[in-house]
């Protein structure tokens, strides 16, 4: 399934929908939950949730041949890695922590 939001981020990107795509992937069992109209967000459930940017556009995104991109900016995070500490999902802010770009 990951490989599904990249594309499907790197996509948006390529056609120009949007210059600064973010997505969201969530394992069964898992929820996001915005708790705020400012985007402030938790995690619940037995599993991960990633949150991806891309931080440039593909070199290749086109029908019928290899996806190829790099720099895509991942979080993941569990409801087990505490739920004091803030997501926003509307500024795309998260712990350091738990950020790998």
């Amino acid at each position: 399934r990951m490989g599904r939001l990249v594309t499907f981020l790197s996509r948006v990107q390529a056609d120009g929908w949007d210059k600064n795509p973010r997505g969201i992937g969530v394992s069964e069992h898992t929820a996001v939950l915005v708790t705020s109209a400012a985007g402030d967000a938790t995690v619940a459930g037995a599993g991960p949730a990633f949150f991806l940017r891309p931080e440039r556009l593909p070199t290749e995104c086109a029908s019928g041949a290899p996806l190829r991109t790099r720099d895509v900016a991942v979080w993941r995070w569990e409801a087990k890695d505490g739920t004091d500490v803030a997501l926003n999902i509307a500024s795309w802010s998260f712990p350091k922590a738990q950020g790998t770009s």
